[in-house]
């Protein structure tokens, strides 16, 4: 392991696939859904209880993102990613941390080099094979069904 959980400082995920299942939904009327579980929200308070910032970091450019991070009152929202570790460089900056105050979450290939620059790297059970390849921890969630919550209470609630 690259850092200690106690060393934490800022949480990023990535949103479609860690917060949802990555399913998206197309409705007669043009307009887009997706399915987020109400645990993560919780576990995103309770992150942020521990003074700990929460930012989303995604590929996709959607309302519903930027609701779902107002609603939990995030520290950062960043859309349209297309170099997440680039990015995440820039956010830690913007934050004063070294990379072993960064704990990042994602599922997929763009997330692969922010997994790999971040302190400690997590992904969902049901990531695809090349990430979990890289990542310190695997939570035995899937997508969409708590993860969030889960890397909470697996190793921030009783700190």
């Amino acid at each position: 392991m690259k850092s200690d959980f106690c060393d934490i400082k800022l949480f990023v995920t990535d949103v479609d696939g860690v917060m949802t299942d990555g399913s998206m939904y197309y409705f007669d009327n043009n307009t887009e859904g997706k399915k987020f579980n109400t645990r993560d929200g919780m576990g995103v308070q309770l992150l942020k209880s521990k003074g700990i910032k929460v930012g989303f970091m995604t590929q996709e450019s959607n309302q519903l993102i930027v609701n779902r991070a107002t609603k939990h009152n995030i520290n950062f929202c960043r859309m349209g990613v297309m170099d997440k570790a680039a990015d995440l460089d820039t956010m830690r900056g913007s934050y004063g941390l070294q990379w072993e105050h960064i704990l990042y979450v994602g599922d997929d290939i763009n997330d692969v080099e922010a997994l790999k620059l971040a302190g400690i790297s997590i992904c969902p059970k049901d990531a695809m094979p090349g990430v979990i390849e890289v990542c310190d921890f695997v939570s035995p969630i899937k997508g969409g069904a708590g993860v969030i919550r889960d890397i909470y209470e697996r190793y921030f609630k009783w700190q």
